[in-house]
């Protein structure tokens, strides 16, 4: 998921460190601690701002999903 995001982002001409909101939801929240470990791989240094709650996802195959607000930089 996060590596989709990071694609629609720099498609936009944007970098990761423009997420500024992130919503996840995690099917289960036992998956928030591997959930958290590859978070920090996309966000090493400070995170947006984010919250995750449990909830019922669109397809019941899916672990996670997320919705993020990125502020891009404007366009020259």
């Amino acid at each position: 998921v996060l590596e989709s995001i990071k694609s629609i982002v720099e498609a936009a001409g944007g970098t990761m460190a423009d997420v500024t909101m992130n919503s996840i939801f995690l099917k289960d929240l036992g998956d928030y601690a591997a959930m958290n470990a590859v978070y920090k791989e996309f966000f090493p240094s400070e995170f947006p701002a984010r919250y995750c709650i449990r909830a019922d996802l669109v397809k019941p195959e899916f672990l996670v999903e997320i919705a993020s607000i990125a502020h891009l930089p404007k366009a020259r």
